[in-house]
């Protein structure tokens, strides 16, 4: 919940809204060099990163 609470885009639900959103959500483990999304994957999935960090990438002309 600590983290739905500094996230600007949930600012605006009260502890009930929030608590729903939080039951909803699915744990996810990535590991190191995983994709997690990549470009033209269907947008249905929010990832909130509770621990570690994602590299973001974007190709142009074939270089990243």
């Amino acid at each position: 919940m600590e983290k739905i609470n500094k996230a600007f885009m949930f600012s605006g639900l009260d502890e009930k809204e929030k608590q729903i959103v939080v039951d909803a959500m699915e744990e996810r483990t990535c590991y190191k060099n995983e994709v997690v999304i990549q470009e033209g994957d269907q947008g249905d999935v929010l990832y909130i990163i509770d621990s570690g960090t994602l590299k973001c990438t974007k190709n142009i002309n074939e270089s990243e």
